[in-house]
């Protein structure tokens, strides 16, 4: 048996059942709507949905929602119903997507849906529409009608925070769909897009040092083997192939390296005391992967002999070097050249309201990847100042650690900043952390939460702290065991975090005997 082939849950019934929705989608699905999230698994796997749509000259438009509510649904059911006349805001490339501008559309959700089964049975199924929900995230019960149908790992018994994220569920479902060559006329399948399943599980924090595991890793190791995917072990810190080597260092927050991380000057000590070169010999700043492969391991091995002398978190630590995911088609200094790169690219346009530059990027469109990198400066320096705010504010409560970012720190970015300060090496990693930030929205409260997977493992699961945190003080939550957030009212800030202690604590109550 291939060693690549899951192991765990039941891989046949998946890949059957993910190809049934890709055919039906794109053979039976009338001028379909796709509704994808916005962060960077929602902008990839409604990347590889639209992909697949305009190769097979589907008709089609798109929309980003953030969450799927009674809000989000009623504009969703309006445009299936036909009422709204024109393409839909936000849509890329809808010139090309030869969108029809009137008439009823079939729905496609993107990473969301799964959760909300009976509302959207509810609301899109009595219009006489046929929808697809292609997601990872818990199921909240198994459809009722034909006319539903559902694409999730978590039905075939595999973990949906883990084993594979949207972008991966939507690649399973079009990986082996036909289409013509629009150069040659020759058939091809679309396992090119493979490229966007890896971005979206890394994007998803479903890898870690050793790579990606079960369905993810299987598409990660026939990616590698049709030769759209290098893998390797390698530092793995943000920007090794985008930056020159000093930004690469000065920049650093995961790890946040104490001395280093914010000095240019001594981030050039740094790598002059060790050899390192920092320019070509024509002046131009050296890239990591413009290194030899001694400059490489130097480096590296400076730089976790370094994190050890700052009395770093061992985890963090151990998280400099491991697996990274690089894609030999593009440019070696391009975003788009690896997985972890192109991740942050993609998170920071949905961040910032540049849901479609994104979508544009994995289309491959002329100029977006240049609107792109605009965004993704704007959102590195709002995490990097980020970061350095959670540094000083953010406090221990006992069963979690946690920031109020209240008025300090956007809600589109809260989650990220958490997240980068839980990796970089500052915290030790015994809890999980909670951070507040106002829901400019709503105007109430949007909650963030964090695990590592070592947490996850020990038992922790921040989804069901979100959940049942927001629906004890009438809000809403959910998202991953690793990663979750919530909104609720102004004015329930206490009863929250009271509940998000009473959560914790229960679980802390039912970890295994060690």
């Amino acid at each position: 048996m291939d060693s690549t082939i899951p192991s765990t849950g039941d891989f046949e019934g998946w890949l059957a059942a993910s190809a049934a929705v890709g055919k039906a989608v794109l053979e039976d699905f009338s001028n379909p709507l796709v509704v994808h999230h916005y962060d960077c698994d929602g902008i990839a796997s409604g990347s590889v949905v639209l992909n697949a749509l305009m190769r097979a000259k589907t008709p089609h438009s798109s929309m980003m929602l953030k969450r799927v509510d009674a809000e989000g649904m009623a504009r969703v059911a309006k445009i299936a119903a036909g009422e709204v006349e024109k393409p839909v805001a936000g849509c890329a490339n809808v010139a090309a997507s030869g969108v029809q501008e009137t008439g009823r559309r079939d729905v496609v959700f993107v990473d969301l849906g799964s959760g909300q089964i009976s509302m959207v049975e509810e609301r899109l199924l009595s219009l006489g529409v046929k929808v697809a929900v292609i997601d990872h995230h818990v199921p909240q019960k198994p459809v009722e009608s034909g006319r539903l149908l559902h694409a999730n790992c978590m039905l075939h018994g595999f973990d949906g925070s883990l084993d594979a994220c949207a972008a991966s569920t939507a690649f399973y479902c079009f990986k082996d769909a036909r289409w013509a060559n629009a150069i040659s006329g020759e058939g091809r399948d679309n396992w090119d897009l493979s490229r966007l399943a890896i971005v979206g599980a890394v994007g998803d924090m479903q890898t870690d040092v050793n790579g990606l595991r079960s369905l993810n890793g299987w598409v990660a190791a026939e990616a590698e083997k049709r030769g759209f995917l290098r893998m390797k072990r390698d530092l793995r810190m943000f920007g090794r192939v985008s930056r020159g080597l000093v930004d690469f260092l000065q920049y650093s927050t995961e790890p946040f390296l104490p001395g280093l991380t914010g000095s240019a000057k001594n981030c050039a000590l740094f790598l002059a005391d060790r050899g390192i070169p920092v320019q070509d010999g024509a002046g131009k700043p050296l890239h990591y992967n413009d290194l030899g492969t001694e400059e490489q391991r130097r480096l590296a091995s400076a730089l976790i002999n370094y994190a050890y002398s700052r009395k770093m978190e061992e985890e963090a630590v151990g998280e400099i070097v491991g697996m990274v995911f690089e894609f030999p088609s593009e440019e070696r200094h391009s975003e788009l050249f690896d997985a972890s790169e192109f991740s942050t690219l993609l998170n920071a346009c949905g961040r910032h309201g540049k849901i479609e530059v994104g979508v544009r990027v994995c289309l491959d469109e002329k100029g977006a990847l240049e609107e792109a990198k605009e965004v993704l400066k704007l959102h590195r320096m709002m995490i990097s100042q980020g970061v350095f705010y959670a540094r000083q504010h953010t406090i221990d409560l006992g069963p979690f650690y946690f920031l109020d970012a209240r008025g300090k720190i956007e809600d589109t970015v809260v989650g990220t900043v958490i997240g980068n300060f839980f990796s970089s090496g500052i915290l030790a990693r015994t809890k999980p952390i909670i951070g507040f930030s106002i829901d400019e929205e709503n105007g109430g409260v949007k909650a963030s939460a964090r695990a590592g997977k070592k947490l996850v493992e020990k038992g922790y699961d921040v989804n069901l702290v979100m959940r049942g945190a927001a629906s004890a003080v009438g809000g809403l939550g959910g998202g991953h065991k690793t990663a979750s957030g919530a909104s609720f009212p102004l004015g329930k800030e206490n009863d929250f975090l009271k509940k998000c202690k009473e959560i914790l604590e229960a679980q802390v109550r039912n970890f295994p005997p060690s």
